[in-house]
């Protein structure tokens, strides 16, 4: 289990990682960019949530 102080050096570390995602698929609008930026918020999205919950970024891989 990760301590409390690593685990939000992870968060802050898939945010920034996140936003850069996303600041690129903005730039280049390149589809394995953004399944990235989906990829890595839905991540993010999980954080305290049960195990096996579903996403609500589901819906924007199917618009995609």
């Amino acid at each position: 289990m990760m301590s409390q102080d690593s685990q939000k050096g992870w968060e802050a570390k898939a945010l920034r990682a996140w936003h850069l995602t996303m600041l690129r698929f903005a730039i280049t609008l390149e589809d394995p960019t953004g399944k990235a930026a989906i990829a890595i918020a839905t991540e993010i999205d999980a954080l305290g949530q049960p195990r096996g919950a579903r996403s609500s970024f589901e819906s924007f891989e199917d618009q995609r």
